[in-house]
């Protein structure tokens, strides 16, 4: 029996433009939509972020094929739930502070098209959440 190497199956996909939402609705950033052959993979993302509020919360997701958020590992509400704590500053988004959020996971995929939907929010709604650049990578490591 012979088996693919480590890596024969990749996927990348990046982003530049910034995106700014007030919703407390969740929108899409960004899409990873692969045809994978199935078998283990390695996702990793990075994006860079902002929130114009010192007392609420900018919240990120990547959701798998419209159900589960793979970057919510413990399954214990948000994937990525943060208070930044500035306000103002003048930048894009209304602030000057930029933060960053990466992360990996394995994951055991069926053969198919997935989908990887980047999304974020504000939380409340009405104050400037901003995602400025993010990458996301999806690395078969097994068959």
């Amino acid at each position: 029996m012979s088996y693919a190497p480590f890596g024969y199956e990749y996927f990348s996909v990046t982003e530049s433009v910034p995106l700014v939402t007030t919703s407390a609705a969740f929108i899409s950033y960004k899409t990873l939509s692969p045809t994978v052959s199935g078998g283990d993979y390695k996702f990793s993302w990075h994006y860079v972020w902002s929130h114009n509020a010192a007392n609420n919360d900018f919240v990120g997701q990547i959701i798998l094929d419209g159900g589960s958020d793979v970057m919510n590992i413990s399954n214990d509400g948000d994937g990525h739930r943060q208070e930044p704590k500035d306000a103002g500053g003048g930048g894009t988004g209304g602030t000057n502070q930029r933060y960053h959020c990466s992360g990996i996971t394995f994951l055991t995929l069926p053969p198919g098209v997935r989908t990887f939907d980047l999304q974020f929010r504000s939380d409340p709604a009405g104050v400037n959440s901003t995602i400025y650049a993010a990458e996301m990578d999806l690395v078969r490591v097994s068959a």
